[in-house]
């Protein structure tokens, strides 16, 4: 997640064409994973489904 984050931070500094939304998308979805692997109890279709709005919106 934290390469990523780095490669689409570098992409967006260079001025590449494409989108925000769908690397945020992506980051917010791997988050998700991350957050039910690091506490089993939280299931993760909700980890998924509350981080992947989450990343975008903090952007």
């Amino acid at each position: 997640m934290i390469a990523k984050m780095l490669t689409f931070a570098v992409s967006q500094g260079s001025g590449f064409v494409g989108g925000p939304i769908f690397p945020s998308l992506f980051i917010g979805g791997t988050a998700g994973v991350i957050v039910h692997q690091v506490i089993p109890g939280v299931p993760l279709g909700l980890a998924c489904a509350a981080a992947k709005p989450a990343a975008p919106a903090s952007g």
